[in-house]
C-alpha cells in the first residue's frame, strides 16, 4: 500500500533537570516508599544539575510500531537505573505507560550516550477498566505496576481516561504534549534525574 509506506509521524523531546516537578529532597515520604521509588544516597538541586538529552519517537503511519530514539549528555549510562515514557501533562506526575529499560541494557546499549529502542503494542502498559469505575494497570512489568498502583485513579491525562494500551493510544498522547521521558538513578528516584516533554515536530533524525 504505497499510500502508508516509507511515512510516519515524529515527536522530540529536550531533557533537562528542571522540568522535574520538584527537587528530590522534597519527595513525598510515602507515596516513595509505596511505589518502591526510594532514593539512596545524596541527591543534587535541579538547578545545579548539568544532566541533559534528547528524544525523538517516530511512529509508522500506519501505528504499527515505535522508534525511541535517545540521546544523553553530563550522564553516564551506569548512572542510570530506570528510563520511562509517563502519560502526563508539564509538572504532573503520570502513569508509566513505557518502561525503556526494560527493552534494552541501560549501561551497555547507552555507554556512548545514544540509543535507538524498537516499542511494540506489547511493550506498553495496558489500562484497563476495573470495579467502581476505577483503573488498574495490567503489563508484564511489576515495578510500574506498582509505581501506577500509588497514583489517583481512574488514571486521566487533561481530563482523558486511559483506557487502552497501545501505539495508537501513544502516538494520541504526544500529538497533545502529554507524555513525557523520565530518568532516574539511585539518588534522583522518584521525581528522576532529568524529564523530557514530548511534542510534535517536522524533523526526523537519520
Amino acid at each position: 500500500m504505497k499510500f502508508c509506506k516509507n511515512k510516519y509521524y515524529v515527536y522530540d523531546s529536550c531533557f533537562s533537570p528542571q522540568q522535574q516537578p520538584d527537587d528530590e529532597k522534597n519527595a513525598p515520604a510515602a507515596l516513595a516508599a509505596a511505589s518502591g521509588f526510594t532514593s539512596n544516597g545524596k541527591s543534587i538541586p535541579r538547578e545545579l544539575r548539568k544532566e541533559r538529552g534528547y528524544g525523538q519517537l517516530v511512529f509508522k503511519k500506519d501505528l504499527s510500531e515505535c522508534y525511541v530514539h535517545i540521546e544523553i549528555e553530563n550522564l553516564k549510562s551506569s548512572n542510570i537505573k530506570k528510563i520511562h515514557i509517563h502519560a502526563g501533562a508539564p509538572g504532573i506526575l503520570g502513569p508509566i505507560i513505557v518502561n525503556l529499560g526494560e527493552l534494552i541494557n541501560i549501561e551497555k546499549d547507552l555507554a556512548k550516550g545514544c540509543v535507538l529502542i524498537p516499542v511494540k503494542n506489547k511493550d506498553i502498559a495496558d489500562f484497563v477498566l476495573g470495579e467502581e469505575s476505577s483503573t488498574s494497570t495490567k503489563s508484564k512489568d511489576p515495578m510500574a505496576d506498582k509505581y501506577n498502583s500509588i497514583l489517583p485513579k481512574p488514571y486521566t491525562v487533561d481530563g482523558i481516561p486511559l483506557t487502552s494500551g497501545n501505539i495508537a493510544t501513544l502516538d494520541s498522547l504526544a500529538r497533545q504534549g502529554l507524555i513525557y521521558f523520565n530518568f532516574h538513578n539511585d539518588a534522583e528516584n522518584f521525581y528522576g534525574i532529568m524529564r523530557g516533554q514530548i511534542y510534535p515536530t517536522t524533523e526526523k533524525c537519520n
